[in-house]
C-alpha cells in the first residue's frame, strides 16, 4: 500500500466518523461528512447535521477561507441537485473552491443528483473515486436500497439462546441477552426511520422501543397486529412519536378506535394476515428508508420473503431447552445467509449476516 493510498483511507475514514455524528437525524437524505486538506493539514471539517441543513461540503467551506490548492475528501459525490431550503446542489461551490483534488468514497445512487464527480473533472480538477467504497455504501445502506427500490433497508434483530430459544415455553423472554448486547442494539434503533414489531412481543415484552441515548429522535413504531390485540395502555404509547398498527382488513373496528384514541394510526393490508410486502411498500411511500425488525417470530417470515436485507443474530451463553420458543417458530426459513462480522459483548455474541439475493447492489461488494 502506497503513502498515498494510506493518506487517502486515514482521511476518508474521519469523513465517515463526521457523517455518523448524524445517526437518526437526516435521513432520508444519507449521512456525508467532508474533510479539506492542504500540506498535510486538516483546515476544515463539516458533516451533513440534520435534514434541511447545509450539507457537508457546503458545512465545511463556511468555516474555512482560501483553499485552493487543497484535497477534499467526501464519502458520497458532491451533489448537482436543488435541495431543501438552504441545500443547493453543492458540486458548483466545490468546484469554486478552487481545491486541486477531489476524493469521493462512493457515487451517488441518484442519476438525478448525481453530476459531482463530472463536474470537478470538467473544471480541471483532479478526481479519485472509490476510497473505502464498501465502507461508504454500507454506512448509507438505507439511502442506497431506496435509491434502487424505494423502499426501506430492513435489518431483523434476534436475541436468542444457544439453542435457538427466544423465551422459555412460559413465554418469558426478559432478557435472554445481557445489557451490553442490548445497549448495542438500542444504539442500532438510532439507524432506523422505523421499528417493525409484532402485536405478540407487545403483548410479552411491554417494550417502549426507545432509543434511550442521548438526544436521539425515537424512530417511529410499526406494529404487525392481524387481530388487533395491542393493549392501548402499552407502554410504547408513552414516548412523543409515531406509532402505525398495521391490521387486516376485516379488523374489529371497536379495538381500531381504542387505538386511535391513543395516538395510533391504524391501516389495513390483507386478508387472514398482514400482507408484509404492502407494509413495507407503504414504509417507503412514506420515505423511511431504515427500518428495524424486532420481532422474533416474524423474523422467518421476512427472511423467506425477502423483505430482511440483514440478519443480526445476538447469542447469550444460555440453554432454554427444547420447550423453548424459536424464533422462526412463525414462518419457515428459506434464507440464504452471508456471515459478513462477528464479534462479542461480555460473553454474547453477535454474528451479522447478509440476505442473499435482497439488495443487487450490495451483494456484489
Amino acid at each position: 500500500m502506497t503513502a498515498q493510498k494510506q493518506t487517502d483511507e486515514f482521511y476518508m475514514r474521519r469523513c465517515l466518523a463526521l457523517a455518523e455524528k448524524a445517526l437518526g437525524k437526516v435521513s432520508p437524505n444519507p449521512m456525508v461528512g467532508c474533510v479539506i486538506v492542504r500540506d498535510g493539514t486538516i483546515v476544515a471539517e463539516g458533516f451533513h447535521t440534520a435534514y434541511g441543513n447545509l450539507h457537508a461540503e457546503a458545512e465545511a467551506l463556511k468555516s474555512c477561507g482560501d483553499v485552493s490548492g487543497a484535497t477534499m475528501y467526501v464519502n458520497l459525490e458532491p451533489c448537482a441537485h436543488e435541495g431543501k431550503r438552504q441545500t443547493t446542489p453543492c458540486s458548483p461551490k466545490v468546484v469554486a473552491s478552487n481545491i486541486s483534488r477531489l476524493v469521493v468514497g462512493a457515487e451517488d445512487p441518484i442519476a438525478s443528483h448525481a453530476g459531482g464527480i463530472a463536474a470537478a473533472r470538467a473544471a480541471g480538477i483532479e478526481v479519485k473515486v472509490g476510497v473505502l467504497r464498501d465502507e461508504c455504501v454500507r454506512l448509507n445502506s438505507g439511502f442506497y436500497n431506496y435509491a434502487s427500490t424505494s423502499s426501506p433497508y430492513v435489518i431483523a434483530k434476534v436475541a436468542s439462546s444457544v439453542d435457538g430459544r427466544i423465551a422459555l415455553a412460559s413465554g418469558e423472554s426478559k432478557w435472554v441477552t445481557n445489557e451490553s448486547s442490548r445497549r448495542h442494539a438500542r444504539k442500532l434503533r438510532q439507524w432506523a426511520d422505523v421499528l417493525i414489531t409484532g402485536a405478540g412481543t407487545v403483548v410479552a415484552d411491554n417494550p417502549r422501543l426507545t432509543s434511550r441515548l442521548g438526544d436521539a429522535k425515537d424512530p417511529t413504531v410499526a406494529i404487525v397486529d392481524s387481530a388487533l390485540i395491542t393493549p392501548s395502555d402499552a407502554a410504547l404509547f408513552d414516548a412523543t412519536r409515531e406509532v402505525i398498527v398495521f391490521t387486516v382488513d376485516d379488523a374489529n373496528p371497536h379495538k381500531q378506535r381504542t387505538l386511535e384514541e391513543r395516538g395510533a394510526e391504524v391501516l389495513r393490508m390483507g386478508a387472514g394476515r398482514v400482507d408484509l410486502q404492502k407494509m413495507i411498500a407503504e414504509l417507503g411511500r412514506r420515505k423511511m428508508t431504515c427500518a428495524m425488525l424486532e420481532a422474533g417470530h416474524l423474523c422467518g417470515q421476512f427472511l423467506s420473503k425477502k423483505l430482511a436485507h440483514e440478519l443480526h443474530l445476538y447469542i447469550a451463553p444460555k440453554v432454554l431447552g427444547p420447550n423453548g420458543v424459536g424464533w422462526s417458530a412463525d414462518g419457515s426459513l428459506d434464507a440464504s445467509l452471508t456471515l459478513k462480522e462477528s464479534c462479542h459483548f461480555s460473553g454474547d455474541v453477535l454474528h451479522k449476516y447478509w440476505v442473499n439475493g435482497t439488495a443487487a447492489w450490495r451483494d456484489n461488494t
